[in-house]
């Protein structure tokens, strides 16, 4: 944002109102950025990797957004990567996660950390019944509690779309219906734009 800034001049439209978007992992760089515009924290860390702090005449330069829109950030930014390769990356079979590669070993090293994570969580279900990944299934540990709390969540969601969508589907204006496990009065209206 500061090298943005510095360069301003050559940017048609300048730098001074910018706003960030980003999805899954861009959702959350664009969540960092709005939550942390001049933060002093980051100085130090700025610093030791030449980030501009001033201007050619000396000014402040500012790395604050404007606003930011975060589309589905990933939050656990800890255990993002373990997370999704065991929801996703193990099953593939192709490209960087062919049989033989080491990105193929890897992906599934990082799916069976996710299970320990999970594991050590302690989460547990509203009856009070704990939630744990276990070895088996069709990849790195797909069984146990926390599996079938996940595949339940995706089936009743789906089951859900497929219950309340007209097909064949085409956007238009329609009514979403209060969350069959939300409190919430009334259905919200939205607005498809035509394509």
């Amino acid at each position: 944002m500061r090298y943005l800034r510095y360069n301003a001049s050559a940017i048609p439209g300048g730098a001074e109102r910018v706003f960030t978007f980003g999805h899954s992992g861009g959702g959350a760089q664009s969540a960092l950025m709005g939550a942390t515009g001049d933060s002093a924290l980051y100085a130090p860390y700025l610093s030791s990797i030449g980030a501009l702090f001033t201007d050619a005449s000396g000014s402040a330069i500012s790395d604050a957004v404007t606003g930011s829109m975060c589309w589905c950030p990933i939050t656990s930014l800890d255990i993002a990567n373990e997370a999704y390769e065991w929801m996703m990356g193990q099953f593939a079979t192709t490209g960087t996660r062919a049989e033989g590669t080491w990105t193929k070993l890897f992906s599934g090293d990082l799916a069976e950390k996710f299970a320990a994570y999970v594991n050590d969580l302690g989460l547990v279900n509203e009856n009070g019944s704990t939630l744990v990944l276990q070895e088996g299934g069709e990849g790195a540990y797909t069984s146990g509690s926390y599996y079938d709390a996940v595949v339940d969540a995706i089936e009743t969601s789906l089951n859900n779309f497929l219950a309340d969508t007209e097909f064949p589907y085409t956007p238009s204006t329609y009514a979403i219906e209060p969350s069959r496990s939300s409190a919430s009065p009334s259905a919200i209206e939205v607005d498809s734009p035509a394509v």
